[in-house]
């Protein structure tokens, strides 16, 4: 199927929800059931008009969709996990799993959020991120924590931005979700670690093969879209022990103090002869800074705390509640 037709079927199946994709400021699209959908747009939850006119459409468009894109979905796999051709992500759950075929879709923004966009929408203090853009100068490695959809990522995306310019720079992801912009970082390469289903079955290249990958890459900044297991963990570890800086690196937890612990305990499910003691203290000397962020219902996203580690020891210098 070539690329044109693809995006045709794409205009024609989500055409109940064409006016979000489009819409300015929407980050993600919730179709509950065909005639329940719901968006983000500026961290708050709206009500959409649009609907299908049955569940079974909503279910041929997924199906559609999922072909449009090389990805099955069917009775014996009716999950769907793709990228849109514009960057944009879809999940899809079909029945038996559900009652009615439902879809999630986190929009690829056409314009990169910037720092000030996050002032002025309160999901961060501008001390707060002063001293984070200072870090980031500083070429500390920062870990950003948080629960689902909590922006992580997108604070991710603005931290990238004050990376100096003529630094080399790798980014690894398990999909990608980072546009770079090639006139601030002109030395850059971006890797992904998908693991899709296709005509082959699965594609296997984990992220910590990536992340070991890119010690031969000579980084001077290095951006890790998420860790979420424990051989990624332990890659990011012995990153970090090579002597390379200026690491960002993203990671699901409660606060700051809890996403040292996950990682101490990521790292741990694959080190069973290292100390958990030594295991600790070795990723403590090694992350300067610990950023954790929020979604707070009725509020938005915000970044809620930034601790700092010297000498193994953390300490909360933010705090917002």
């Amino acid at each position: 199927m070539s690329t044109n037709t693809a995006h045709d079927l794409l205009a024609y199946y989500l055409k109940p929800i064409q006016g979000l994709l489009g819409l300015d400021g929407v980050t993600n699209i919730f179709v509950n059931r065909y005639n329940s959908i719901y968006y983000e747009q500026g961290g708050k939850r709206l009500v959409w008009s649009g609907e299908w006119p049955t569940d079974a459409s909503l279910v041929a468009s997924i199906h559609t969709l999922a072909r449009s894109l090389h990805q099955p979905i069917d009775d014996h796999e009716p999950l769907l996990d793709a990228r849109l051709p514009d960057g944009s992500r879809v999940n899809a759950v079909l029945p038996p799993v559900v009652a009615n075929a439902c879809m999630s879709i986190r929009v690829f923004p056409p314009s990169s959020i910037t720092g000030k966009q996050l002032v002025t929408w309160d999901a961060i203090d501008a001390s707060m991120l002063a001293y984070l853009e200072k870090s980031v100068r500083e070429q500390k490695n920062i870990v950003i924590s948080g629960c689902v959809d909590s922006g992580k990522t997108t604070l991710l995306k603005v931290l990238i931005d004050y990376i100096p310019s003529e630094f080399r720079l790798v980014v690894i992801e398990d999909t990608t979700e980072i546009r770079i912009d090639p006139t601030k970082h002109i030395d850059f390469v971006q890797m992904e670690a998908a693991q899709r289903r296709n005509d082959n079955q699965i594609k296997l290249v984990g992220m910590d093969r990536l992340i070991k990958n890119s010690l031969r890459m000579s980084p001077a900044a290095l951006v890790l879209g998420e860790v979420r297991d424990s051989e990624s963990a332990c890659a990011l570890r012995i990153l970090m022990n090579t002597g390379i800086r200026g690491i960002l690196a993203t990671i699901h937890a409660n606060d700051c103090e809890d996403t040292l612990i996950r990682l101490q305990d990521l790292v741990a499910e694959r080190s069973q002869n290292t100390s958990y003691n030594i295991i600790a203290a070795n990723l403590r000397r090694n992350i300067d800074v610990v950023v954790n962020c929020t979604h707070k219902q009725g509020v938005g996203r915000m970044v809620s705390e930034i601790a700092e580690l010297k000498k193994s020891e953390i300490s909360l210098i933010y705090q917002r509640k």
